[in-house]
C-alpha cells in the first residue's frame, strides 16, 4: 500500500493550541514535537478513534511533519493498524496518523514543562541509554 498520495496533515483545533504552548515552553517547533507525539500515542494501549478529533487546527505539509522519519512513521502506523485489524488504505494512513498525532500531542501537554521532560516520554531502559551517552558526550568535553 503507497502512502505517496497523503500530503497534508491537519490536527485538531485544541492541538494546535497545545503545541503553541509546548513550543513556548521547550523552543521546539509544532512539527518536532508531532513526531514525539506520534511515537508516544502509537506506544498506548487502548483504542483510538479519529472521529474524536476535528480538522479545525494547524496544517502540516506531510514531510515538513514527518522529515526524515517518514518510513520510520508509517512503518510503525502500518504495524500498529495491522494489529488493530485496520484495512491498509490511504484513507486510514490518514486518518489514523492525525488520530496518533492528535491522542499523542493531548497526552504529552501536561507532561512537559521544559524541554528537558521529553526525555520521562521514553521508557526507562531508553532512558538509561540516552543518560549514558549523554555523560559520555559531555565527558568528551
Amino acid at each position: 500500500m503507497s502512502v505517496s498520495g497523503i500530503n497534508k496533515i491537519k490536527v485538531d483545533s485544541s492541538v494546535t493550541n497545545q503545541l503553541r504552548a509546548l513550543k513556548g515552553r521547550t523552543g521546539l517547533t509544532p512539527n518536532i514535537l508531532t513526531r514525539f507525539a506520534f511515537f508516544h500515542s502509537v506506544l498506548l494501549d487502548g483504542t483510538l478513534n479519529p472521529e474524536d478529533y476535528n480538522a479545525d487546527g494547524m496544517e502540516f505539509n506531510r514531510y515538513t511533519l514527518t522529515g526524515n522519519l517518514d518510513f520510520p512513521i508509517f512503518l510503525f502506523l502500518k504495524h500498529w493498524m495491522l494489529e488493530q485489524d485496520i484495512p491498509l488504505n490511504k484513507e486510514n494512513f490518514q486518518k489514523y496518523l492525525t488520530a496518533h498525532i492528535n491522542r499523542g500531542t493531548i497526552e504529552i501537554a501536561p507532561k512537559i514543562k521544559k524541554l528537558e521532560d521529553l526525555i520521562n516520554l521514553f521508557p526507562e531502559e531508553i532512558r538509561k541509554k540516552i543518560e549514558e551517552m549523554s555523560e559520555m558526550f559531555s565527558e568528551d568535553n
